[in-house]
């Protein structure tokens, strides 16, 4: 059998795994689903919060602004996926379902967690130099230091995707270093 073909029977399985889940779980799967919007809605008013918080003091890199823009930086698919991960454990969802969900949501949060390491990580490095100006040299370092950290977080991030995906790293790893 080629791979073709066990592509397209798997995809079959899901599809009908699916339907059959849908037509047999109707009630669980719309509460599932008001759950999953509350959910998210509480996620989208945290980051309202954040938000604010970054709009009370623009200039000055305070403790509350890192947290701020921490939270201000949860992005839309972090929070579906997390809702959807809730809502298909409760909603008794078919095998490959929730392993589709559980991937999706792996990475998700894989990714969000590297953009809020990467806000803090910044945010510590900017209040530590104290609102230098771009132009000076101080500003060219701090400007470096983002970059370097960037590519830093999501390397890891990266790293960490592949091996909760079943990807054996340990070469990658081994090369990076």
């Amino acid at each position: 059998m080629n791979e073709h073909a066990s592509i397209d029977i798997q995809t079959g399985q899901l599809w009908a795994e699916t339907t059959a889940w849908l037509a047999g779980h109707s009630l669980q799967i719309i509460l599932g689903f008001a759950a999953g919007a509350v959910i998210v809605a509480v996620l989208l008013g945290v980051k309202w919060v954040g938000v604010r918080i970054c709009g009370t003091d623009p200039n000055h890199v305070h403790w509350r602004t890192v947290l701020g823009r921490m939270l201000a930086g949860t992005r839309l698919w972090f929070m579906i996926a997390f809702a959807a991960r809730l809502v298909a454990g409760y909603a008794g969802a078919p095998l490959s379902v929730a392993n589709t969900i559980e991937v999706i949501f792996v990475v998700a949060a894989t990714l969000q967690v590297a953009l809020w390491a990467r806000e803090l990580i910044l945010g510590v490095v900017e209040r530590r130099a104290g609102g230098v100006e771009e132009s000076s040299s101080l500003g060219s370092a701090v400007g470096i230091i983002r970059l370097l950290v960037t590519i830093a977080i999501f390397a890891i991030a990266v790293v960490v995707v592949l091996d909760n995906l079943g990807v054996n790293v340990t070469g990658l790893i081994a090369g990076l270093l």
